[in-house]
C-alpha cells in the first residue's frame, strides 16, 4: 500500500487518512489476538497491513509540513529513532512478552500501542477538512500494480532455493506489474522522481543498509537460540544493544545533518556501518553474549549516524509537492531491505547458512 498511499498523501487530508489507518491497525490487532485459527490470524494481519499501510505514505508529508528545512534533520532523527525502536525494539521486547504471556499477548500489546498512537494522531496531525478520499480507479490500479510487484519480488526470494521455477515465475510477474505501473499516466510524476540520481541513490542506500538490520534480526536469534541454546529474554537483551547504539547517535546525527548537510553525514554513516559489520562476520559458537552485544551495539552507533540523515536527504531531494511519495518510497525500501536481509540467507551457499548451519550440525553431532 505504501507507494499508492504516498501519492494519496500528496493530495489527501493527512489527519483523516492517518487516523483511519491507525484505527485499522488497532482493530486488526484485536482481531488477531482473538483469532481461533491460523488462517483467520493471517487474514486479520493481512487486512490490518493493507489498511495500516496507508500510514507509511503520511510520514514524509507530515515531516515536510511540520518542520522547517533548517530543522528537518532533527525532526527526521526523532522519527527515525522511534521507527527503529518500534521496529527492532519490539523484536527484542518480544522475547520478554513471550516469556510472560503467550503469542496473543503480542497482539494485545500492539493493539494498546496502536490505540495510543491513534489518539496522538487525532490531536497532532494537521487537517485540511476534506476528509477521507474515495477510492478511485487510479488508486486501485496503483495499489494492485506497485504493491503486487513488490509482493511478487519478495516471493521470488522466498522460493529461490526450494522451487526455482516458482521464484522465476514470481520475478517475471513482478517485472510485468512494474511495466504496467510505469505505463499508467498517473505514475508519470512518480517515475520522474525515481529517475532523479539523488532520489534513486538514496533509495538504493536505504535498501542495502536496511538489509543489514534485516539479516541481523533473523540470523542472530537463530544463532543464539538454535545453536547456543540461549533463553528468549537473553536474546532480547543482546538485540536491544543495537537499539541503545541507535538511540545514542540518532539525535547527534540529526544535529550534524542540519549543520553540515544530510548528504555528507549519511555518506559518513554508511561508511561506518560497513566498518561495523566486519566484526560480526567473525561471530561463531564461541562468541560470548557480552562480546556479541558489544559488536551489535557498535553497529547500532554507526547505523544511527546513517539512518536519519539519509531519510532527511531523501525528503530534501524531492519536490515539496511529492514529499508524500518520497516518504512512501522511504518506507517501502526499508521494508524491502529488511525482508531481503533474511532472504540472502536462503541463497544456496549463503554466508549465514554456511557458517551457522554447519555450527548447528557440529553441535548436534557432539551431543
Amino acid at each position: 500500500m505504501a507507494i499508492a498511499a504516498g501519492r494519496l498523501a500528496d493530495r489527501a487530508d493527512l489527519r483523516a487518512v492517518a487516523v483511519f489507518s491507525m484505527g485499522a491497525l488497532t482493530i486488526g490487532s484485536v482481531a488477531a489476538a482473538f483469532a481461533p485459527t491460523f488462517g483467520l490470524l493471517l487474514a486479520a494481519r493481512a487486512v490490518g497491513g493493507l489498511l495500516g499501510g496507508l500510514l507509511f505514505g503520511m510520514t514524509g508529508r507530515i515531516i515536510v509540513t511540520s518542520a522547517s528545512p533548517e530543522h528537518r534533520g532533527r525532526a527526521m532523527s526523532l522519527i527515525a529513532l522511534l521507527m527503529t525502536v518500534g521496529g527492532m525494539g519490539m523484536i527484542g521486547a518480544g522475547g520478554f512478552i513471550m516469556a510472560a504471556f503467550d503469542w496473543r499477548g503480542l497482539f494485545w500489546v500492539l493493539a494498546a500501542m496502536a490505540a495510543t498512537a491513534l489518539a496522538a494522531l487525532a490531536v497532532s496531525v494537521p487537517s485540511n477538512g476534506t476528509g477521507l478520499p474515495r477510492p478511485d480507479r487510479a488508486l486501485l490500479v496503483d495499489t494492485a500494480t506497485s504493491g503486487g510487484a513488490i509482493a511478487a519480488f519478495l516471493l521470488a526470494f522466498e522460493y529461490v532455493d526450494t522451487d526455482p521455477w516458482i521464484a522465476l515465475g514470481a520475478l517475471a510477474a513482478s517485472v510485468a506489474l512494474v511495466t504496467v505501473w510505469v505505463r499508467q499516466k498517473t505514475s508519470a510524476p512518480t517515475v520522474a522522481l525515481l529517475r532523479s540520481p539523488q532520489v534513486s541513490g538514496a533509495l538504493l542506500s536505504l535498501t542495502l543498509l536496511s538489509a543489514v538490520t534485516g539479516l541481523l534480526n533473523f540470523s542472530l536469534p537463530f544463532l543464539l537460540t538454535d545453536v547456543q541454546g540461549v533463553r528468549p529474554e537473553l536474546v532480547s537483551t543482546v538485540l536491544l544493544t543495537f537499539i541503545g547504539g541507535v538511540a545514542a547517535m540518532t539525535p547527534v546525527a540529526g544535529w550534524l545533518a542540519d549543520r553540515y548537510g544530510s548528504g555528507r553525514v549519511s555518506l559518513a554513516g554508511a561508511g561506518l556501518v560497513i566498518v561495523a559489520v566486519v566484526p560480526l562476520l567473525f561471530v561463531d559458537e564461541a562468541t560470548g553474549l557480552f562480546d556479541l552485544g558489544t559488536r551489535i551495539g557498535l553497529l547500532g552507533l554507526a547505523f544511527g549516524i546513517f539512518n536519519s540523515p539519509m531519510n532527511a536527504y531523501l525528503l530534501d531531494s524531492a519536490p515539496a509537492e511529492q514529499s508524500g511519495t518520497a516518504g512512501a518510497f522511504m518506507a517501502t525500501t526499508r521494508t524491502i531491505g529488511s525482508s531481503l536481509g533474511p532472504g540472502w540467507r536462503r541463497w544456496p551457499g549463503g554466508w549465514a547458512r554456511r557458517r551457522w548451519t554447519a555450527t548447528a550440525c557440529r553441535l548436534g553431532s557432539s551431543r
